[in-house]
């Protein structure tokens, strides 16, 4: 026999999906279809098609500060529609490369306190970075998927 435990008033109306580590941690979705499931390590929210884990994430934001932080991890699977950079003061340049220093998604672009957009079009079949260089101060970086 089930019991029931004692319900909380102050989280009514609130969906808790179960987190785990990471998405290797995860049970298997052929098993868990109609399921949510929440990857600590990245901040992501998935579903349960019955076949795959599918991403429901589809915007995530980065501060990046020049000579600390410069990269940003991207796991496999996804396609990013648009990057948007946003200086927190001034103007500047930046670089967006696969590789640390590369420009193979734009180079030497212009960006501003009002947020700069690039569409893209990038998929990504395995984990991987993206690299921001050539900018100054901290800039924040908004990355959107299809």
């Amino acid at each position: 026999m089930k019991y029931l435990s004692e319900i909380d008033g102050s989280k009514a109306g609130r969906l808790i999906a179960p987190k785990y580590t990471n998405k290797a941690a995860f049970p298997s979705a052929s098993t868990s279809e109609g399921s949510l499931a929440y990857d600590d390590a990245l901040n992501d929210l998935y579903h349960s098609d019955g076949t795959n884990w599918v991403l429901l994430t589809k915007e995530k934001t980065f501060i990046l500060t020049e000579g600390v932080t410069d990269e940003i991890a991207v796991p496999a699977g996804r396609l990013i529609s648009q990057i948007v950079v946003i200086a927190s003061s001034g103007t500047g340049n930046v670089t967006i490369g696969t590789t640390d220093l590369g420009s193979e998604i734009i180079e030497d672009e212009f960006y501003n306190t009002s947020g700069r957009p690039y569409t893209i079009g990038w998929w990504f079949p395995s984990d991987s970075t993206l690299y921001f260089s050539v900018f100054t101060g901290t800039i924040t970086v908004k990355i959107f998927y299809a």
